[in-house]
């Protein structure tokens, strides 16, 4: 006999919600899902770390420009050139960049090592016990008064803090894997185009960069011996070096600049994807699981 004031679904509802409780519990034991999960955080974990080396190869070369001084004489006025300097901004913008990078490496690796855990024995078990009570709690709600639980309130009491630590267990099992499928298909629909673009910009910015770094050639000084044409013709050579060294400053500057664009667009790729959509699938999860709960 039920409990006096206990509610269960309807016929219908209770064995469609028996089928359902049945498939999950299958779908768990298979590994099925969690193999699914685990490639795209493979993936995922490989584009950071490609990622992550074109971003430092970038701001390498850019390390070595800041701490180059560059002497040039215009129209015969020595001048000392630091072009380092401009790139200031673009270097600790990289820098913010690395700890970001970690930070989403830190998620992905947490995100593979709970996906094994989900697989272990002990939390199978706690599944299949939590189905159980689910199971039980269905269509048999008064059990906790035939357990010695009481009666009226304290059996609904029990029966409720039993639900909930069935579906916790529930949501430690499978929120990783569905959560990381979620975000797969939602990076593959909105994200992956901007990822590809950004990654192909920085590399060829970052092979841009490192041929710039081609070291103009040394102007000999000059001989006293040397006449007139050869003096002009020194002349020239040094003014057109030094436009050219301004030349380069500012094809650097060019070329960092749209790497900056670019950086902040996998900055915003990297951060949806690793904290933002995992926290967000996860609330919405759980907020799912206590409806259903309401409901029972």
């Amino acid at each position: 006999m039920p409990t006096p004031g206990a509610q269960h679904p309807a016929g219908a509802l209770r064995w469609v919600l028996s089928i359902l409780l049945l498939g999950v519990l299958a779908l768990g034991g298979s590994g099925l899902l969690d193999h699914q999960a685990s490639s795209p955080v493979d993936r995922a974990f490989q584009r950071a770390l490609v990622t992550f080396a074109v971003v430092r190869g970038i701001n390498a070369v850019v390390s070595v420009v800041q701490g180059t001084e560059v002497a040039v004489e215009p129209a015969g006025v020595g001048v000392v050139l630091t072009p380092g300097e401009v790139f200031d901004p673009v270097n600790d913008l990289i820098e913010r960049f690395s700890w970001i990078m970690l930070a989403a490496s830190t998620s992905l690796g947490a995100q593979k090592i709970l996906l094994e855990i989900g697989t272990g024995l002990a939390v199978q078990l706690a599944a299949a016990l939590a189905v159980g009570v689910l199971l039980l709690s269905v269509w048999w709600p008064g059990w906790p008064t035939a357990l010695g639980c009481g009666q009226g309130r304290s059996a609904r009491r029990c029966r409720r803090l039993a639900m909930n630590l069935a579906l916790l267990a529930l949501f430690i099992r499978f929120a990783v894997p569905v959560v990381v499928l979620l975000n797969d298909l939602v990076y593959a629909g909105f994200l992956e185009a901007r990822y590809q673009a950004s990654q192909v910009a920085l590399e060829q910015t970052r092979d841009e960069v490192e041929a710039l770094q081609t070291p103009a050639p040394e102007i000999q000084p000059s001989n006293d011996g040397e006449g007139l044409l050869d003096r002009l013709g020194r002349w020239y050579d040094r003014t057109t070096q030094s436009l050219d060294v301004q030349a380069r400053i500012d094809l650097y500057k060019d070329r960092l600049a749209r790497a900056s664009e670019h950086i902040i667009h996998l900055i915003v790729v990297f951060m949806l994807q690793t904290v933002v959509f995992p926290l967000l699938f996860m609330w919405v999860g759980w907020r799912l699981l206590r409806a259903l709960i309401a409901a029972l």
